[in-house]
């Protein structure tokens, strides 16, 4: 690990417990932050029983909207390289009875993706890392037409959401939605 990105990990080590705090102090300065989140998961068009990887998940802030829609058929996975953020996503989970959520511990650039994944979300992720494209081509590999049942899928893609907030603003200001 570079030393950016052990810095990186060690500053939201540090920021762990509060980091849910501090997501929610943004809507004070006009940041809709959680709106942002839910906005992405609804751009992956998810249905019950889907496989969706959530990329530097973090808390798990964006878990509630992606387990709305994937139910306890569907299977997430959340991608962190910090101890503390997997803590607190799996503190989340537990609290809300989520038996379906797998939480790895790894550079999201290294990350090994499973076969037969519908989508792949990442929220605000993105900017740290250099590799974006690299990680873009494997989840790609990971969206299959076919599930592990031989049922065909909806659409012969996956979806992937990598988000910014900088674009989401930008998009929600261009479309006039008020954000």
């Amino acid at each position: 690990m570079t030393d950016s990105k052990n810095e990186i990990q060690s500053t939201y080590q540090k920021i762990s417990r509060r980091y849910d705090w501090h997501m929610r102090c943004y809507h004070l300065v006009g940041l809709r932050i959680g709106d942002y989140r839910r906005h992405a998961v609804e751009l992956l068009n998810l249905k019950q029983g889907d496989r969706v990887v959530d990329l530097g998940c973090g808390t798990g802030l964006s878990f509630p909207h992606i387990m709305e829609r994937i139910g306890p058929e569907g299977h997430l996975t959340g991608v962190d390289m910090t101890p503390g953020m997997l803590t607190c996503a799996r503190e989340r989970c537990e609290r809300a009875g989520w038996n379906n959520v797998e939480r790895v511990q790894l550079e999201i650039a290294s990350y090994d993706f499973p076969q037969e994944i519908d989508a792949v979300i990442s929220t605000g992720v993105m900017g740290y890392i250099s590799e974006y494209g690299r990680i873009i081509q494997n989840a790609a590999k990971g969206f299959s037409p076919r599930r592990p049942s031989g049922h065909p899928r909806r659409q012969t893609t996956g979806r992937l959401a990598a988000v910014a907030v900088q674009t989401i603003i930008q998009d929600q200001k261009t479309a006039g939605a008020g954000y």
